[in-house]
């Protein structure tokens, strides 16, 4: 994991962006649309909310769509299309692209917007427990500041104490997992033994019923138990409490400022359509033979100039010649391909590989593909509190004993009046 140094102040106008992300977020993901996608099974809910919510928080960064309609409608068509299909197609009809470009011409507008929305103008987040809010709103993000530090030292013989750092993440996956086992030093210490959630348990419960069960397999003596006991109760009686996580949103500017990692992008439009072709069998694109063993060729080129593109000792100008060779021969390959496919009628399944390559080279640009984003570790291991907003999302975990709770509240009214 890289590390960062923050410097930058964000612009009023991102910092209004972030504003407008954290009431999306907090609507989409408290929507009546989302909730109906939940049943009662804890773990299978907390993969349908990070998922989902990995969809909708990169969907409004790469499209700046922050509408109810926008996050209404990729809910509702979520199994049916793809996020990436959402993205292009909100952004063709609301950017200005020239009249005169062609299909892949529009296919690059699109891609350098969302490329520009997600990086440059992007955000970065730092997911951390409801109960922290009031103390990360007045101090901002600082890990010097955690609270009960004297609670952990008494737990100290009971659970290794880890050291705290402040973490960010690209809004991905991992945005949201984090959200219902947080903090980590928290749940690593008082948590350390693993029990399965009971339906229809609360957080609260589950956690003393971990933490009892994890104390009684100890042999401290009475005393040492009972001051053990009293501060692991009084940590999970403050972060058992909140139904919901805070989501601390930072702008990219800062989140990029001094990491070494690469971005997740791909150059050109052409590189991703030739690279599906390699992919693609005979029965969806009847190809030459010569021009298969090209495509192969390519797809073996590929792979070592993106080693090189990857690697920290690569000079510059050679990655630039590197990005040069692998466009042009993918250009090359790319008009081989429709001109074949026009020759033996394949002119739909062409243009549907192109769509294809298209929406999931949309996807990469975000973490919708990659799935759990870039992290970093921020030097200093603080952000003052105007580098950025606060999103307050509902937990996975408290959105499942709701669930549960309905659901024996509707079998219990069938059973009443089945009895009368």
């Amino acid at each position: 994991m890289s590390t960062m140094e923050i410097k930058t102040k964000p612009s009023r106008e991102i910092m209004q962006d972030a504003e407008k992300l954290a009431a999306w977020l907090n609507q989409a993901l408290s929507s009546e649309a989302l909730k109906a996608r939940l049943g009662t099974e804890f773990a299978t809910n907390r993969r349908i909310q990070a998922g989902l919510g990995n969809h909708l928080i990169n969907y409004a960064i790469a499209t700046r769509d922050f509408s109810t309609q926008g996050f209404e409608k990729l809910l509702s068509k979520f199994n049916e299309e793809s996020t990436g299909k959402h993205i292009a197609t909100y952004l063709k009809e609301t950017m200005t692209i020239p009249s005169q470009a062609n299909n892949i011409e529009i296919m690059e507008y699109i891609l350098a917007e969302v490329e520009k929305n997600c990086y440059d103008l992007g955000f970065a987040t730092h997911t951390f427990n409801a109960a922290l809010i009031d103390a990360i709103d007045k101090d901002g993000l600082d890990s010097s500041k955690e609270m009960f530090q004297e609670h952990f030292e008494t737990l100290t013989p009971y659970a290794k104490i880890y050291k705290t750092s402040l973490r960010l993440t690209a809004a991905s996956n991992t945005t949201f997992d984090y959200a219902n086992d947080s903090p980590e030093r928290f749940m690593m210490t008082v948590l350390s033994s693993y029990l399965d959630r009971e339906s229809g348990e609360t957080t609260e419960q589950y956690y003393k019923r971990r933490f009892n069960r994890g104390l009684e397999q100890e042999t401290f003596n009475a005393e040492d138990k009972a001051r053990i006991k009293k501060a692991g109760t009084e940590l999970i009686e403050f972060y058992g409490q909140p139904k919901t996580a805070g989501v601390a949103i930072i702008p990219n500017m800062i989140f990029f400022e001094q990491s070494n990692e690469p971005r997740k992008r791909n150059d050109k439009m052409y590189i991703k359509i030739v690279g599906a072709a390699c992919l693609a069998k005979d029965s969806e694109l009847a190809l030459s033979p010569t021009l298969r063993e090209k495509l192969k060729e390519f797809n073996e080129m590929e792979w070592t100039i993106t080693r090189k593109l990857w690697h920290a000792d690569t000079p510059e100008l050679e990655i630039q010649e590197l990005r040069q060779k692998l466009q042009e021969t993918a250009k090359k390959l790319f008009q081989g391909i429709e001109v074949e496919s026009n020759n033996n009628g394949q002119r739909q399944a062409c243009t549907n590989l192109i769509n294809k390559a298209f929406y999931e080279c949309v996807e990469w640009q975000t973490c919708i593909n990659g799935g759990n984003g870039i992290g970093v570790k921020v030097d200093g291991n603080k952000i003052p509190r105007e580098n950025f907003v606060i999103a307050e999302i509902p937990l996975a975990d408290e959105l499942t004993c709701e669930k549960f709770k309905h659901k024996e509240k509707q079998s219990n009214t069938v059973t009443d009046k089945s009895q009368h």
